[in-house]
């Protein structure tokens, strides 16, 4: 694979992946949303960055996803301090 098409086809992924990240976020702040709705959200969006580490992407990429994915582990943890509080 040229490097050309690695970098196109790595941001189009990363787009992706940032696009349905807003999307599930967004849907999160709807109305009726229970907690536990809201945490599997969270974790099905911490599943796809996890994933996605194993990915061949550039390394603008990684740092990005990885970095994102580290804000989503210390939403979780305390989306779960929040749950046994309840």
């Amino acid at each position: 694979m040229s490097e050309s098409v690695f970098l196109e086809s790595s941001h189009s992924f990363v787009d992706k992946l940032l696009d349905l990240d807003n999307e599930m976020k967004a849907k999160m702040c709807g109305k009726g949303k229970s907690a536990d709705e809201i945490y599997q959200m969270y974790f099905d969006i911490l599943s796809l960055y996890e994933k996605s580490s194993i990915l061949p992407l550039n390394e603008s990429d990684k740092l990005l996803l990885q970095d994102k994915k580290e804000q989503l582990d210390d939403i979780q943890s305390k989306l779960e301090d929040l749950k046994k509080n309840m």
